[in-house]
């Protein structure tokens, strides 16, 4: 499995980072780094908060819907390239 800060990998931060453009350059030129941000400090954060709560609940519940919702986001990537 990979590596994972916050309730995203690197790979999933890549994705969302390509699905979301913006006309304004330095609005594109920040977004992976916006991103990464908010997933490593904001939902890392509320992830532990749960897992604190109900433990296991990372592995159960969140991370797999995180999956889920990001491998819909992948596909539409791949047809936006074709």
């Amino acid at each position: 499995m990979d590596e994972r800060k916050g309730v995203l990998t690197k790979e999933q931060e890549k994705i969302l980072d390509e699905l979301l453009k913006f006309n304004n350059k330095i609005a594109e030129s920040v977004d992976g780094l916006a991103i990464s941000l908010i997933d490593n400090q904001l939902l890392e954060r509320l992830q532990e908060m749960a897992e604190k709560k109900f433990p296991g609940v990372s592995e159960e519940f969140i991370f797999p819907i995180v999956d889920a919702i990001v491998a819909g986001l992948q596909q539409i990537v791949a047809s936006q390239e074709d």
